[in-house]
């Protein structure tokens, strides 16, 4: 008796379409299938669906297709590389049998699938994966047949509610993939290339997140690419500190640094969100991240800008292959170009301490080893609250050791100004300026609050210099921080003191000149120095108008709030009361 063999070129399927494999499940309001590559739709591949051509329709006589999909046994599956969208659908029949379309009740069978089209794990003899489960409006497969003539499933096109997931097992987060359209070509066993479209278009693999217009991921190149604006979120290892100190490269001078609480070691240390967005173009290879245009960096109360970014995990982050938790990378090295601009918040039991905002010509951190650099023309502002660990309705009693300060002096006020380079270490905590630098320092009534070097307050002051570091201390038993710094190189000083040590405390004013000048905040000292034949010069008025008392010497130790002076290698005074 003969048999009718049918080898179609189309199949379309529609209405509360299911499909059902072990590694495929699927639901689609049409289904269309295109065999061999004279029916291949007549369009590009990447061109959205909405704007291809309808196909000519050919006449089609109506049939109720179903395809069969026995489970295979665990040694046909262990032994199969191949992964969902190999076909579509699965079929128990030998190789060498065709697509009959007199099979019982008009049920067809189609090969067996060859090779993935989406990008998973190789099976290598391992457990089969999880099914992937695919939802769109619209499925399109492109299938051609091999010399053999079993069907391998080239590319894949949805469109409308895109939703493609897939579970990693219990403790992973699973992949999905969210758009408008999608779009699958499959090359090669481990080769394949998505293209997904929405506003936005999301990939959810492993604990990172990718959003854009037009994303590209290339299993093969282990790569993603965004064209347009997009969001990067991606999982790293480091608390809050860790994430201040990589964004400001300023950690050193304005962070906590008192004994940790119980608890607070295994906050530092807990997973953090860096968020990355940007508005032109992003590139990653699973380990270097590169961002254009306008971008923007949040983690934690962090913040940073620039134009272009370059982000260097310190282990590569797989799009296939299974990583464990411990395997979670930590941001190694970051590099922001043109127009960098920084704000950081610290905050101590949910009250604000602290303050930065800064801006650079490009800047370097290098989170393994704490170094952080910055090329200038640049600036650096810090707020430092006074007594962080006192409420603000509470008087503040001055220690004997610190300089006498007002009521309302309640933070401390630093900007730093340089042309050349900054460079510091989070361990170290310090911070070193070059290049035509000036520090203006002193104490203000509020946060954000700032000082003019040219109408200087009470207990503020300014210096200039060719290099400028900075370093930040703390009190033995006391949790209080204080800063010391060191001006080298035609160095000045300008300031205006709170005298206390007198019976109705005066204001004075001093300048000062010398090849270094040092500045120790706790015990309220300057110390300058000249060398050669230079001498240190210091100038105090008491009153507006008045004759100066002047001091030279080689080397000049004057506590302002004390009004005390001490001369080494003395040369001559003036003016003395």
């Amino acid at each position: 008796k003969m048999q009718n063999k049918l080898d179609p070129y189309k199949m379309i399927a529609e209405q509360d379409v299911a499909i059902y494999s072990p590694q495929l499940r699927g639901k689609t309001k049409r289904l269309e299938i295109w065999f061999d590559q004279a029916t291949t739709p007549q369009s590009v591949p990447n061109a959205p669906l909405s704007q291809q051509p309808s196909l000519m329709q050919a006449p089609v006589r109506q049939v109720a297709f179903a395809v069969d999909d026995e489970v295979p046994s665990r040694e046909t599956r262990t032994g199969n590389p191949s992964g969902p969208f190999s076909d579509p659908g699965r079929s128990t029949v030998p190789a060498h049998q065709s697509l009959q379309a007199n099979a019982p009740e008009g049920r067809a069978t189609l090969p067996p699938r060859r090779k993935s089209v989406f990008p998973m794990k190789e099976q290598l003899q391992e457990e089969p994966p999880e099914p992937v489960m695919v939802i769109a409006d619209l499925i399109k497969l492109r299938v051609n047949k091999n010399t053999q003539g079993k069907a391998e499933v080239a590319e894949v096109w949805t469109e409308g509610n895109v939703s493609v997931q897939q579970l990693h097992g219990e403790t992973e987060k699973p992949l999905h993939i969210t758009g408008d359209q999608l779009h699958i070509e499959n090359k090669g066993e481990n080769d394949q290339v998505l293209h997904v479209i929405g506003k936005p278009a999301k990939i959810n693999e492993r604990g990172f997140q990718i959003e854009g217009e037009n994303i590209f991921l290339y299993r093969l190149e282990n790569k993603a690419e965004v064209q347009g604006k997009g969001l990067l979120l991606l999982p790293v290892r480091g608390g809050k500190k860790s994430a201040a100190g990589l964004l400001s490269g300023a950690e050193g001078i304005t962070s906590d640094h008192n004994p940790m609480k119980p608890g607070q070691h295994e906050e530092n240390n807990q997973d953090n969100v860096l968020e990355i967005y940007w508005d032109q173009e992003m590139v990653f290879d699973g380990l270097t991240a590169n961002f254009f245009g306008k971008v923007r960096t949040n983690m934690g109360d962090n913040r940073l800008r620039c134009q272009e970014m370059e982000v260097i995990l310190s282990d590569r982050v797989s799009f296939t292959e299974k990583q464990s938790n411990e395997q979670k990378p930590n941001v190694h090295f970051i590099t922001c170009r043109d127009g960098v601009e920084v704000e950081s918040n610290e905050y101590l039991d949910n009250r604000l301490i602290g303050i930065r905002r800064a801006s650079f010509w490009q800047m370097n951190v290098d989170q393994e080893t704490g170094n952080a650099e910055a090329r200038g023309p640049g600036w650096l502002i810090l707020w430092r609250r006074e007594n962080p660990n006192q409420p603000d309705s509470e008087t503040r009693v001055s220690q004997a050791n610190l300089p006498q300060k007002t009521d309302t002096d309640s933070w401390t006020y630093t900007r730093i100004d340089f042309n050349g380079k900054m460079a510091g270490n989070v361990e170290q905590r310090s911070t070193t300026f070059d290049d035509r630098v000036q520090i203006t320092h002193g104490g203000v009534k509020r946060p954000l609050d700032t000082i003019d070097p040219d109408q200087l307050p009470p207990n503020a002051g300014w210096m200039r210099s060719n290099s400028l570091k900075l370093i930040q201390h703390e009190i033995n038993g006391q949790k209080k921080k204080y800063i010391s710094m060191l001006a080298k190189g035609n160095a000045e000083l300008e300031g205006n003191a709170l005298v206390k040590n007198k019976r109705t405390p005066t204001s004075q004013s001093f300048s000062a000149s010398a090849d270094t000048i040092s500045f120790d905040e706790s015990k309220d000292l300057y110390m300058l120095r000249s060398f050669g034949n230079r001498k240190a010069t210091l100038r105090r008025f008491s009153r507006v108008g008045s004759d100066p008392t002047q001091s030279v010497a080689q080397q000049i130790e004057f506590s302002p709030a004390h009004d005390r002076v001490t001369l080494h290698g003395v040369t001559g005074t003036q003016g003395l009361p």
